[in-house]
């Protein structure tokens, strides 16, 4: 399981950049607490103490299209890949090897 910043695919780019305008600002402390909340909820424990915020050199906020991280995890020999939330920047993908 992995939580990573995602984007829309370029064809869906127009009407996924209007749509997320509409969303709450996730810098909002109400808005990152929601959504930290759900992502513990998913995981059955309160893991953003382990939340760092140095660079590590990971991908920039614009992320890459959800359709790339299954395809990057199923070229890995990852399986059964599913989304398990998703926000305007963020989404969060289960997957197993078999």
């Amino acid at each position: 399981m992995f939580l990573e910043p995602a984007s829309a695919e370029a064809r869906f780019a127009g009407e996924f950049g209007e749509w997320k305008w509409q969303q709450a600002n996730r810098y909002d402390p109400e808005t990152w607490e929601r959504f930290w909340a759900r992502v513990n909820a998913l995981l059955g424990y309160d893991h953003t103490p382990l939340l760092k915020t140095e660079d590590l050199g990971l991908i920039g906020d614009d992320g890459i299209p959800v359709s790339e991280w299954v395809r990057l995890l199923e070229s890995a020999g990852f399986r059964s890949c599913d989304v398990l939330l998703r926000s305007a920047e963020k989404l969060v993908v289960a997957s197993a090897k078999p």
